[in-house]
């Protein structure tokens, strides 16, 4: 084993101690604690698939506590684009560099108690917004985060914005939605429909085979808005963490 196998530098740099992600457990979990207790680290964050029961249960036994519940929607770009309910007073458009400071304050308000961070003591509540608000400005500057950064406006106004990651699976080409926020006072206006059809067919338009998006399973609106606007759900997942 080795410290960089399991290290996530932005959340260590972050937080100012060691924390791991582990999405795969390669070697055995208790010999894998005990690794990183002996490496000085803090908490170990792990995202796993709902359907992998055995590998939960095992996790559990070790100590790990669930901190949020996903919910993976796909929606195949074959299909035709005939649900959705659009605003005619939003607009869609990439984003350009002079968005990112209206962008960075959309999602610092938005994520505010919002996913995993905030569920463990451990994490400074403070600087959990700003998880989010790096996540935006990485993806409007660093194609390695995200490919694409979407910007919705409402009559001129800048009101949110959805970043896309292109990724391959099996042959296959896809993308999935990596950060999405609206701004509060402009919610119920169906923004995100128009975000959720401008990805798609800017992915149509790449070739795509599919788009995914991950949604909070409390987050009931958003549930709600993505089904009616096509996507199927194809899988669910746990994220774990472990203090050390």
């Amino acid at each position: 084993m080795r410290i960089d196998d399991f290290l996530s530098e932005l959340d260590t740099n972050r937080f100012g101690y060691r924390v791991a992600k582990i999405n795969n457990f390669d070697f055995s979990i208790e010999e894998t604690l005990n690794f990183l207790k002996d490496n000085q680290f803090r908490v170990v964050i792990s995202k796993i698939e709902a359907s992998n029961i055995s590998l939960l249960n095992e996790m559990e036994k070790n100590g790990f506590l669930v901190k949020d519940f996903q919910l993976t929607y796909k929606f195949d770009l074959k299909e035709e684009f005939v649900n959705f309910k659009l605003n005619p007073k939003v607009t869609v458009r990439s984003h350009i560099p002079s968005d990112i400071e209206k962008l960075s304050e959309i999602a610092i308000h938005s994520f505010l108690d919002y996913g995993h961070y905030t569920n463990n003591s451990m994490f400074d509540l403070k600087e959990i917004p700003f998880i989010y608000e790096d996540w935006l400005r990485r993806s409007c500057l660093d194609k390695d985060v995200a490919d694409q950064v979407f910007v919705a406006e409402f009559e001129s106004e800048i009101v949110g914005f959805f970043c896309v990651k292109t990724a391959v699976n099996l042959g296959q080409k896809y993308a999935f939605g990596c950060l999405a926020a609206v701004k509060n006072s402009h919610r119920n206006l169906n923004v995100m429909q128009s975000l959720f059809l401008s990805s798609l067919m800017w992915g149509r338009k790449n070739n795509l085979s599919w788009m995914e998006n991950n949604v909070l399973a409390t987050n009931l609106p958003i549930n709600k808005a993505i089904v009616k606007a096509g996507f199927s759900l194809s899988k669910s997942t746990i994220t774990l963490h472990k203090n050390l």
